[in-house]
């Protein structure tokens, strides 16, 4: 995951840490079902995206 992100930035690593961070925890785990965020806090925290397009509504039907 570091070295896709930061191809081009190797020399400024140490920068984007808490964002990698940030992302890592977001994802949910395959054995657990869970994200690191939701078994530490019991709750999911909003990452920037969030913020800016809106959380997904998980429990709307998909709609053809």
């Amino acid at each position: 995951m570091i070295r896709a992100y930061l191809a081009d930035e190797q020399a400024e690593w140490d920068l984007h840490l808490c964002s990698l961070a940030a992302a890592y925890r977001a994802v949910p785990h395959e054995s657990t079902g869970q994200s690191p965020n939701m078994l530490a806090t019991g709750q999911e925290v909003r990452l920037p995206a969030d913020v800016i397009f809106g959380q997904p509504d998980y429990n709307a039907k998909m709609v053809d």
